[in-house]
C-alpha cells in the first residue's frame, strides 16, 4: 500500500527516523555539541562527519554502513547510531562496529599504537538491559586486577531515552528526554527540533524520502509475495540501503537508477561503491 504524504505525515517525522537522524547529527552545530552532552568532554573542532559512512570491506566480509562518522581534529573517531528496535544483538553488532573502525583506521604497516580512540554510541529507543541506567559505557577492563582498564582505546556506550529521568546532568536529562518523546527543553534539544522542522519542510529532502520509503516498501512487499528466504530478504535491505545512501548525495541519479531492472541496479551500485563487490 502506498503511503499517504499528507501534512500530519510529515509532521509525524521525528529524531528517531533513520533518514531524519542521520541528517541532523551530519550539521556540526548540532554532533558536537550532542557528543559533548553524551560523553561529558569538550570537543575543539570536528575534522570529518559523514552520514551512511560505507567502511572499507573484503570481499568476502559482511558490508557495514554507518549511520553518523565523526573524526575531530586530535584523531579521536565516533560512530554515532540510532536504534529503534531491540533485536537481541546490541552488543555483538557493537562489537563488529569497533573492530570495523580499527580495520578502517589501520594502513598497512602503521604501529598498532597509532589506533584512535574510537567511540561507538547507540542512542536507543529501549533499555537493552532493563537495568534503568540512562547511558550504558563500556570498556575493557581486568576483572582479576580491581577493574584495571586495558587502555585498548575502544568505548561503546548505548544511550537510552526512555531511562532520562535517571540522568544526574540536566544536559543528558534533556537530549535524553527530546529523543525519548519529543520535549524541548534546553538549547541542545531547541537547535535539534529547528533542524528537523527545517528539513521535513523542505522540497528536496522530501523527495529523497519519499523515494526510498517507496522504494523499501515495494521491496518488502515483493519479498513477502515471493516468500524470500532471509538472506534474499537480508540483501534487498541492502540493496535499499545503499539506494538511500546514494540519494543523500545524488537524488537524480537515484531517479534514473530506479528505471532500471533490478540487476543493473545493483551492478551499477557496486561500481559506485555503495555496495561491496561480489
Amino acid at each position: 500500500m502506498t503511503k499517504r504524504y499528507d501534512e500530519a505525515y510529515w509532521r509525524s517525522i521525528t529524531i528517531t527516523a533513520d533518514d531524519m537522524f542521520k541528517t541532523v547529527l551530519s550539521d556540526p552545530a548540532v554532533c558536537v555539541p550532542f557528543l559533548e552532552t553524551v560523553l561529558d568532554l569538550q570537543i575543539e573542532r570536528i575534522e570529518l562527519i559523514h552520514s551512511e559512512h560505507v567502511l572499507s570491506t573484503p570481499e568476502d566480509v559482511r558490508s557495514l554502513r554507518l549511520d553518523v562518522y565523526v573524526k575531530d581534529e586530535v584523531g579521536m573517531v565516533y560512530n554515532i547510531e540510532m536504534q529503534t528496535t531491540d533485536k537481541k544483538n546490541l552488543p555483538k553488532r557493537a562489537r563488529h562496529h569497533q573492530a570495523r573502525l580499527a580495520f578502517d583506521a589501520l594502513g598497512r604497516g602503521e604501529d598498532f599504537n597509532s589506533l584512535p580512540p574510537t567511540f561507538v554510541i547507540f542512542v536507543c529507543s529501549f533499555d537493552p538491559s532493563d537495568r534503568g541506567l540512562p547511558v550504558y559505557r563500556f570498556e575493557n577492563r581486568c576483572e582479576a586486577a580491581d577493574g584495571m582498564r586495558l587502555e585498548d582505546g575502544a568505548v561503546t556506550m548505548f544511550a537510552c531515552a526512555p531511562n532520562h529521568a535517571e540522568a544526574t546532568r540536566p544536559g543528558l536529562a534533556s537530549l535524553l528526554r527530546y529523543f525519548d518523546d519529543g520535549t524541548v527543553s534546553d538549547g541542545l534539544s531547541s537547535k535539534m527540533q529547528e533542524e528537523v522542522v527545517r528539513w521535513r519542510n523542505e522540497p528536496h529532502w522530501r523527495s529523497r524520502h519519499m523515494l526510498v520509503a517507496e522504494r523499501m516498501e515495494e521491496e518488502r512487499q515483493q519479498g513477502f509475495a515471493e516468500g524470500r528466504q532471509e538472506g534474499r530478504q537480508e540483501g534487498r535491505q541492502e540493496l535499499s540501503d545503499a539506494l538511500a545512501a546514494l540519494a543523500r548525495q545524488d537524488p537524480d541519479a537515484v531517479v534514473e537508477l530506479l528505471r532500471l531492472p533490478l540487476e543493473e541496479q545493483e551492478l551499477r551500485l557496486r561500481q559506485l561503491g555503495y555496495l561491496p563487490e561480489e
